[in-house]
């Protein structure tokens, strides 16, 4: 009997009660040599007896070590709308070096990725110029309600029951206790795991770390505004970035203005033998997208030659990098995401408080809005929405934030480690949002096998090298 038969056979006998069985991941899944793919039935409605079933996409890392087996990694993506079974894709280093001392257990959240997935949008790697597209109208948002509503009941694809889904695998799995690995959103669910299931939890590591306080759509535009200036006084104490972009804060006035009286036009080639293709970008695209670019270093690096060349008319600079990084990602399910952002979020936000949270940036309250539109046609339980009090556990933590984070600065991190006396707080120098670099890799993965913060080394985060700014294009041969 081979390893990896052995393997299967006593994870397939573990949760054989919950009928759950792995099997050998396929090619197609890319996934890492030796990966175990499966699913696990949930109801979509827990108050429903004999209701629809979801089969949630698991795949399991074994790992190299045989005490790993009994100290497995749950890894939660973010999004929300992302699935889980990608991280080890995305992550591939990262995940290598967690498989030798654990098993690595990745679900993909109901209605994302292959766990029942609810998708409103069109398939961008066919239509990559609509990457900036508007916000979806109201007669977008109710043909793709009506359309999931016959396959998915969309008021139970909330973070609460995802959490819930969690502890079934674990179960299914046989598990004793587990460790939580969340990234931005990830961060959310895993806290809220930690609220239910504290026995159940041995450590857990966040990146990127999401308050429960935290409101999408009136949180964001502020953070998002101060990254903007700490990227501006970054570009002018850098020789040659200051050079290049000299006045770069009236660069992105004049921007504004222009988009302010109307929409701008560019004519880009993606690749190669490809026709050429005409966008057309708004005032609230270009505000949505350049705060997506804010998350990344490297698309960091390039944000001011954006900025200058839009300046001057020339947005084929900021169109092609906003089209590159989302076929870059792994696609969104943007169903998902609404029943997660409608139903979390609890009742509507006060308009005086949102005014005072936006006034004076530049997302406004773009996002707010389109979820005032969005969730008024979605649907979503009563009392659905997540508890917004701290979480308080003596599980060990590690918090890491990134110093330039535009949509959950350090400060978060510092609120959430309020409840958790067993935390440590790490804040990255010189990257954005989810640091993943040598040095953070090396802390996940000593703090989540030694199971504890004291003595943990942490010194490298404060020597990430300062941005290299993108100051010209490169020549086209």
């Amino acid at each position: 009997m081979t390893a990896c038969f052995a393997l299967l056979v006593t994870l397939a006998a573990a949760g054989s009660g919950n009928g759950v069985t792995l099997r050998p991941c396929p090619a197609a899944s890319e996934q890492p040599s030796g990966a175990l793919c499966g699913q696990v039935s949930v109801p979509e409605d827990r108050g429903v007896k004999g209701g629809r079933q979801i089969a949630l996409s698991v795949v399991v890392l074994p790992s190299r070590s045989a005490a790993g087996k009994s100290d497995p990694v749950f890894g939660l993506a973010g999004g929300p709308g992302i699935g889980a079974t990608r991280l080890a894709v995305s992550y591939p280093r990262l995940y290598d070096m967690l498989q030798n001392d654990h098993d690595i257990v990745l679900v993909d959240q109901r209605g994302t990725g292959d766990s029942n997935p609810l998708v409103c949008g069109v398939d961008l790697s066919k239509n990559p110029g609509r990457v900036l597209d508007e916000w979806p109208d109201d007669k977008a948002l109710t043909e793709c309600r009506d359309r999931l509503t016959k396959t998915a009941d969309l008021r139970q694809y909330t973070t609460s029951a995802a959490v819930d889904d969690l502890e079934a695998v674990r179960q299914a799995l046989g598990y004793e206790k587990i460790d939580l690995l969340g990234i931005s959103y990830g961060t959310r669910v895993a806290l809220e795991y930690v609220r239910r299931y504290t026995a159940r939890v041995r450590t857990m590591a966040l990146n990127g770390v999401f308050s429960p306080a935290y409101r999408v759509g009136l949180n964001g535009p502020r953070e998002s505004q101060q990254a903007l200036q700490n990227l501006f006084g970054l570009c002018a104490r850098d020789a040659a970035c200051s050079g290049a972009f000299p006045r770069l804060a009236d660069d992105f006035a004049t921007v504004t203005t222009a988009l302010e009286k109307a929409p701008a036009a560019a004519t880009l080639t993606l690749a190669e033998g490809q026709p050429p293709m005409k966008v057309a970008i708004s005032r609230r695209v270009f505000a949505r997208e350049l705060g997506q670019m804010l998350l990344m270093r490297d698309d960091l690096t390039a944000v001011p030659l954006v900025i200058h060349a839009a300046a001057v008319g020339d947005y084929v600079p900021f169109a092609g990098l906003a089209i590159m990084r989302q076929l870059a990602r792994n696609p969104p399910a943007d169903g998902a995401a609404l029943s997660v952002l409608c139903s979390d979020g609890g009742s509507p936000m006060n308009a005086a408080d949102l005014t005072a949270a936006t006034r004076g940036t530049f997302q406004r309250d773009d996002r707010a809005q389109f979820l005032k539109r969005a969730c008024a046609i979605w649907p979503r339980a009563a009392g659905a929405a997540l508890s917004a009090t701290p979480v308080r556990a003596v599980t060990p933590a590690l918090l890491i934030s990134g110093a330039l984070d535009p949509i959950v600065p350090q400060t978060y991190a510092a609120e959430v480690a309020k409840g958790l006396p067993n935390s440590l707080q790490v804040t990255v120098a010189n990257v954005a949002h989810v640091p993943a670099n040598p040095c953070v890799h090396g802390m996940l993965a000593a703090f989540l096998k030694s199971g504890t913060t004291n003595g943990l080394e942490t010194g490298c985060a404060a020597g990430i090298p300062p941005l290299k700014f993108v100051t010209s294009l490169p020549k086209v041969q």
